[in-house]
C-alpha cells in the first residue's frame, strides 16, 4: 500500500502535547476577507497565519492549503517532517490523518448508498446482527451525525486497558466485541456528541456492504481514481518516503511521541488534498453543524474551517 492523508494536533492529559502528528490545514476564505485583502498582500498574510505555529515553537511542522473557489492562495510547508532525521516538512509530506479519515469513511458510504448497496436509513442491525442496540433504533445516519448515543472507543476502560491505541496484537474482532456490548450514552437521536465507535462501525459496514476490506476500498474506490498517489491506509510496518511523524513538547522539549498502530481501527495516510475533495464533492447532509464526516465552524465571520474531527487544530 501507498502513503496517507493528514492529521490533528490533540492534547492528552499526562503525555506532552502533540504539536505535530501531521497536519494539513485547509482553509476556505469567504469573499469579504478576498475583497479586504487581494493579490501579494492576501498571500502574505495567509503565509504569515500559517507558519506561526512553526515560528512560536507550537509545531514541529505543518503542510497548509488555502483555498477560494477553485484557485489555490496558499500551498506550503513549514518545519521539519523528522527532527532527529532534520528531515524538512514539503508539500508532498504524508500524515497520518488519524480522525480526518472520517470524511473518506463518509464518502465510502455515501458511495455505496449511490450504488444501491445500502441506505443511510438501514438499521444498524441490518448489517451487524449481534449488535445489542439496547431498544434503540440506531441507523447509519445516526452514525454519521454522531447522534447514535453509542459510547466513543475511547472513553470505554476495557479499550484504554487494552491500549487500543498502541497495542499491535489488538485485533477489530476485539473491538467489536466491547463496542457491542456497551451501555449506550444517552437514546438515539436525542442528543449529539462526537464518537470514535460510530465511524469505526461504519469502516466495518463498509466492508460488509462492499465485499472488500476497508483498506481495499478506500485506496481502490477513492484514492486511485482521484488520482492519490500518495494516500494509502496507515500502515507503520512500511518504510513510506517522505513521512512525517507526530511530537510532542512539554516543557520546551520536543520529544516524538509513540505511533498509533491501526491492527484494531481504521485510519488512512495523505499528502495532499486533490481538487475533488477540495471542492467537497465527497460531502453531503450536514445536520446540526456537524456534517457527514466534517464539521463547519464560522470563525468571527471571516472564514469556515472544516475537520473531520472534534479536535481543533493548534496553530
Amino acid at each position: 500500500m501507498k502513503p496517507a492523508l493528514s492529521a490533528r494536533s490533540r492534547s492528552y492529559e499526562g503525555a506532552p502535547r502533540p504539536v505535530l502528528y501531521g497536519l494539513l490545514a485547509l482553509v476556505s476564505i469567504c469573499a469579504s476577507t478576498a475583497i479586504a485583502q487581494s493579490g501579494s498582500a492576501l498571500v502574505q498574510r495567509l503565509d504569515s497565519i500559517a507558519g506561526a505555529g512553526v515560528l512560536e515553537n507550537r509545531s514541529v511542522g505543518i503542510v497548509a492549503a488555502v483555498v477560494k473557489a477553485k484557485n489555490t492562495l496558499l500551498l506550503k510547508a513549514y518545519g521539519k517532517a523528522d527532527v532527529e532525521g532534520d528531515m524538512p516538512t514539503t508539500v508532498d509530506t504524508v500524515f497520518p490523518i488519524s480522525s480526518d479519515t472520517k470524511q473518506f469513511t463518509a464518502a465510502a458510504i455515501l458511495q455505496l448508498r449511490d450504488q444501491g448497496k445500502l441506505s443511510l436509513d438501514d438499521g444498524i442491525t441490518k448489517w451487524l446482527p449481534d449488535f445489542d442496540t439496547r431498544g434503540n433504533k440506531v441507523t447509519l445516519r445516526h452514525l454519521l451525525g454522531h447522534t447514535s448515543g453509542i459510547v466513543g472507543l475511547t472513553e470505554m476502560p476495557e479499550l484504554r486497558a487494552m491500549r487500543l491505541m498502541r497495542n499491535p496484537t489488538a485485533t477489530r474482532d476485539d473491538v467489536y466485541k466491547v463496542i457491542s456490548r456497551y451501555p449506550f450514552q444517552f437514546p438515539t437521536g436525542t442528543m449529539q456528541a462526537y464518537s470514535n465507535s460510530g465511524f469505526w462501525l461504519l469502516g466495518l459496514i463498509i466492508e460488509k456492504a462492499s465485499g472488500m476490506t476497508y483498506e481495499e476500498y478506500v485506496e481502490k474506490r477513492i484514492f486511485e481514481p482521484l488520482g492519490m498517489t500518495r494516500s494509502m491506509y496507515c500502515n507503520n510496518s512500511e518504510n513510506i518516503p517522505r513521512r512525517a511523524y507526530g511530537y510532542g513538547l512539554r516543557n520546551g522539549i520536543t520529544r516524538r511521541v509513540p505511533e498509533i498502530v491501526h491492527t484494531g481501527t481504521y485510519a488512512t495516510d495523505t499528502s495532499r488534498v486533490t481538487e475533488d475533495e477540495r471542492t467537497g464533492s465527497f460531502l453531503s447532509d450536514e445536520p446540526s453543524g456537524f456534517g457527514i464526516g466534517s464539521i463547519s465552524l464560522p470563525q468571527k465571520g471571516k472564514g469556515v474551517y472544516r475537520f473531520a474531527a472534534r479536535e481543533h487544530f493548534s496553530v
